[in-house]
């Protein structure tokens, strides 16, 4: 006999020992006990094909079982110089929140249950750099979708992007959603949109018209995006009267752009400007009794306490709200009265009503999602066509949304719609009153 045949059935010696020991068979070397044996591993087989059934129906049903809530994060002002902001923008997400889980949350057909919403905050301080690590940090708590506002741009997009985690969020800022980003989603008024304001105002007013345009750029990344588009639109209808005027966020004194707009013959300006800065740009425009024909001031005057707080001098401004309480869009009302109710009759401002219409359009995209997977919710924002209190949504291929643009001046303290004509409450005040005569 070889070796290697001596080793065999060695081997076949040990497993059925082995046999003997694990099952208590003898093994004999007849047909019957071949059959006997043949049925144990038969039987073995069937126990094992059940048992790997049973555990995969198990993990199928454990991966299948629907979270306790679906988390969706936000990276607002909740402290720093624009804090005011963020106190408008979290009674939005809160109330759409609020209101979505009154009716049980959010279906999510791959459920087939509705799942409610929670709210998760992040805190980027009006600083862009600080927006980077807040939206790191609501990643990593995983939130299935991601908002934020002012500050989140330009530098918190890509951190959303690289992640594949979907963002609607409402900067003006345009130059960013250039970049390709296919998770990224705007809901506010884009730079590029508000550079034709002072044209539109143009055409609307009766004579005389303003013939020179005054604008005010803020030196940083969001005040270079709406110089470049401006000066983009300017090009583009060949208008030859701009005079352009730099400064640094949070400056002390404005007098001496105030004073060239002035001694230069500048009779409309565009600025967006922050609080604290369009503030004391005002306040300064009275010291030097500069009268311009018109006044299109973004960003500040959205602020209404702060902004009222000058009193009768603050009427006149023009400016942008993304939302107003007199909307003729379903659930405008509604939100219009529990703002209301929750702060003593005062009207809604802006940031309150656009992070409410973001979470309608989370909202819409998941349930038509039918899933929480973030590549499909991705999917689901692209082809948006939803409504909300801001009015119907859709957006472009870049992420930036198409929208029904309109325009407030401050009258008698209240942001009246005055632009576009269908929209508007009362006509537009202008030439803008004199400082004296006021």
């Amino acid at each position: 006999m070889s070796s290697e045949s001596l080793t065999s059935r060695r081997k076949e010696a040990h497993l059925d020992s082995l046999m003997d020991e694990e099952f208590g068979l003898h093994r004999k070397k007849t047909r019957r006990g071949q059959r006997m044996r043949s049925k144990l591993f038969s039987g073995i087989g069937v126990f094992l094909a059940i048992s790997l059934t049973v555990m995969t129906s198990t993990a199928a049903f454990a991966a299948e079982e629907a979270p306790k809530s679906i988390k969706i994060g936000a990276v607002i002002d909740v402290t720093g110089p624009l804090a005011a902001f963020g106190v408008q923008c979290k009674w939005g997400y809160e109330k759409a929140a609020q209101d979505i889980n009154k009716q049980g949350g959010i279906f999510v057909k791959e459920f087939n249950k509705k799942i409610p919403v929670e709210m998760l905050y992040g805190d980027h301080q009006a600083n862009e750099q600080k927006s980077v690590t807040e939206v790191e940090f609501l990643i990593q708590k995983g939130v299935t979708v991601l908002s934020g506002t002012t500050a989140i741009t330009p530098l918190g997009l890509p951190v959303a992007e690289k992640h594949h985690v979907p963002m609607v969020e409402n900067s003006s800022e345009s130059e960013p959603l250039q970049q390709g980003f296919k998770y990224v989603f705007a809901l506010f008024f884009m730079t590029e949109d508000m550079a034709k304001y002072p044209f539109e105002v143009m055409a609307s007013v009766p004579d005389p018209k303003p013939t020179k345009i005054g604008f005010m750029e803020e030196q940083d990344l969001m005040g270079q995006d709406y110089s470049e588009t401006f000066q983009k639109e300017v090009a583009k209808r060949n208008f030859k009267n701009v005079v352009i005027e730099k400064y640094q966020r949070f400056s002390n004194d404005f007098s001496n752009s105030i004073l060239k707009f002035k001694q230069g013959g500048v009779d409309l300006v565009y600025a967006p400007m922050i609080g604290p800065d369009g503030i004391l740009f005002w306040k300064q425009m009275k010291q030097l009794d500069y009268n311009p024909k018109a006044v299109i001031m973004l960003s500040a005057p959205a602020v209404r306490k702060d902004w009222l707080s000058m009193g009768k001098d603050a009427d006149y401004v023009i400016t942008t709200n993304c939302y107003h309480w007199a909307l003729p869009y379903a659930g405008v009302k509604q939100l219009a009265d529990a703002y209301r109710a929750d702060n003593k009759g005062e009207n809604p401002p802006e940031f309150a009503g656009s992070t409410y219409a973001m979470m309608q359009v989370i909202k819409d995209a998941i349930e038509r999602a039918g899933t929480l997977n973030k590549d499909k919710i991705r999917d689901a924002l692209a082809a948006s066509n939803s409504m909300t209190v801001q009015g119907p949504v859709k957006f472009r291929p870049n992420g930036m949304p198409i929208i029904k643009q309109f325009l407030v001046q401050y009258q008698n303290g209240v942001e009246t719609i005055v632009w576009p004509r269908d929209l508007a409450e009362k006509p537009m005040v202008y030439p803008f009153p004199p400082w004296k005569s006021r």
